[in-house]
């Protein structure tokens, strides 16, 4: 025997290494083992799709729902947003999906896949019998919101370089839609993609289902949807108005400090009864909380508070004392202790100058009548 032929010396393994990797070899996915492996795929990006996309389906089905499906046409063209309405079937799921940019697509389950996808969640078969005629609801779209992002991640996970593609894999679900109707107002007015696939779903394919899947083509959706204006020569430009000068500013800015501002001083505010309300006379006392004083309210007509401050007297006149943010009048911290004011999206009241004037629609009150009689309320039983 030549020296070169000889084979190699046999090497006893340690004891219990057989066993040992045995145990630690890693188990194979029950649900993946039997599905066909996703390998790159050459060719046009169209014919790339349409392969991907049909083991794709059959991958997420499998796998998410363990829903088998068999896939039958897969097709991908350009249409416009006015196109999809007609191409979707009735009574069909629309999934609106949302990418970068905010840029809208949408994917359209037929009821017979969308009915498969609730019988495997809900029994783990699909039955024979047929589908009812009914709008999806916001249930059944949250069923299939799963397998709808599921889809698009898996769809883009594969794609070979989609420079003429659609960006699958940025797009997730964000609503949905029971009439395709509106679509036209939702998407843009750009060219879309359109992926449409016909399959049969359920281990015996039951059922003929369809999916549609239309996104914005590729250029569409990263350069988005621009108007391209007219070519305008130079004499019908219209000329940019030059900045103010800083002597109108200065007009302006002083015009607008003088202007005039109502503001309303609030005592306190009281809740009354009905009860103590019709008993209110000429001389009745209305009693005030303790600091009444020392809590006014410098306010806006419509409610929004501006200062604070002390009631006082200055000159003969009453005058209010605002006080500091963070302190009183002597630097002593001030907690407002008076109800805060209602907020009131109008004015709270009407203007207290026409209160003595009398309504167009009842004739004018008698000031010697009693206040109980004016308000002339039913009596409480």
């Amino acid at each position: 025997m030549r020296p070169d032929s000889a084979s190699p010396p046999r090497v006893d393994a340690p004891p219990g290494s057989v066993l040992r990797r045995l145990l630690i070899k890693p188990r194979p996915d029950p649900v993946m083992e039997h599905l066909p492996v996703i390998a790159p795929v050459s060719g046009s990006p169209e014919i790339a799709i349409q392969k991907l996309a049909a083991v794709t389906l059959g991958r997420v089905a499998e796998k998410l729902l363990h829903l088998p499906v068999f896939a039958q046409q897969v097709q991908i063209r350009e249409v416009s947003p006015a196109e999809l309405p007609e191409l979707f079937p009735e009574w069909s799921l629309f999934a609106i999906v949302e990418g970068r940019s905010d840029s809208l697509g949408v994917m359209a389950l037929c009821p017979q896949f969308l009915t498969s996808i609730i019988e495997m969640q809900a029994t783990g078969r699909v039955s024979s019998r047929a589908v009812p005629a009914r709008r999806p609801t916001r249930t059944d779209a949250t069923i299939a919101a799963e397998f709808v992002n599921s889809f698009l991640g898996e769809l883009g996970r594969y794609l070979p370089d989609p420079q003429e593609l659609p960006d699958f894999a940025s797009y997730r679900y964000a609503t949905y839609l029971d009439d395709p109707r509106p679509l036209g107002l939702m998407l843009d007015d750009i060219p879309f993609s359109l992926l449409s696939m016909e399959f049969r779903a359920g281990a015996g394919g039951q059922r003929d289902c369809t999916l549609h899947l239309a996104l914005p083509a590729r250029a569409q959706a990263h350069a988005g949807f621009a108007l391209q204006l007219p070519q305008m020569e130079e004499e019908e430009l219209a000329p940019v108005p030059a900045p103010p000068s800083p002597e109108l500013s200065e007009a302006l800015a002083s015009a607008v400090q003088h202007a005039p501002v109502d503001l309303v001083g609030i005592l306190a505010r009281r809740k009354l009864s009905l009860q103590v309300l019709r008993g209110l006379t000429a001389g009745s006392l209305i009693p005030l909380p303790g600091k009444s004083i020392d809590q006014i309210r410098l306010e806006t007509p419509g409610g929004q508070l501006i200062a604070q401050g002390r009631l006082g007297e200055a000159e003969g006149q009453y005058a209010l004392r605002l006080r500091t943010e963070t302190g009183g009048e002597d630097g002593v911290d001030a907690q407002d202790t008076s109800p805060p004011a209602p907020p009131f999206a109008f004015a709270p009241e009407p203007p207290m100058a026409d209160l003595a004037m009398p309504d167009a629609f009842r004739d004018a009150p008698d000031p010697t009548e009693p206040l109980a009689e004016l308000i002339n309320l039913a009596p409480i039983d």
